[in-house]
């Protein structure tokens, strides 16, 4: 007789797994549809502008680009460069110093003693020179002052250049 049992006790535990293991049905009701009374009045919204007076531009001069650019501010060794810079810029385009606005300066190692800058003929020392890349505005024109460290400089036009700096920091 207890066999007999146990295959009925087994499917009874069968039955009660799978349905205590079934999902329970999910019921989403219905949506509501909003009703509309027909003698309701729909509200219109009510737009009104306030005329306000348009600012007239008045034409003054145009402002050089030192009064544009905010000066630059560099620690005290390189606001040595900066005015080192300027000065030799100044002197090559003949001009006041007060003309010239320093806006970067660059460390910069440099492939020999042309700083970048050869010049057709001339001899220099082959051996790495450290120095700064000084970029400059004056009147709306940039310009590449090459420095070594020592003050000694070159006013570097784009024609002149040779992109010979080896700047770690630029990966070259």
């Amino acid at each position: 007789m207890r066999l007999q049992i146990l295959p009925l006790f087994l499917s009874i535990i069968l039955v009660l797994l799978l349905v205590g293991c079934a999902s329970s049905p999910v019921i989403t009701p219905a949506p509501a549809t909003p009703t509309v009374k027909a003698d309701t009045p729909t509200p219109t919204p009510t737009i009104t502008s306030t005329p306000t007076s348009i600012p007239t531009a008045t034409p003054t001069s145009t402002p050089t680009p030192q009064e544009i650019m905010p000066k630059a501010t560099f620690s005290p060794q390189m606001q040595e460069v900066a005015d080192r810079a300027a000065a030799i810029l100044a002197e090559s385009l003949n001009i006041s110093v007060n003309e010239v606005t320093i806006i970067d300066i660059q460390h910069a190692t440099w492939r020999n003693g042309a700083l970048g800058c050869p010049k057709p003929g001339m001899m220099y020392t082959q051996a790495l020179v450290e120095g700064y890349l000084v970029k400059a505005i004056v009147a709306g024109e940039e310009y590449e002052v090459h420095m070594d460290e020592r003050g000694r400089g070159v006013v570097c036009t784009s024609n002149s250049s040779d992109s010979s700096s080896v700047n770690p920091d630029l990966g070259k």
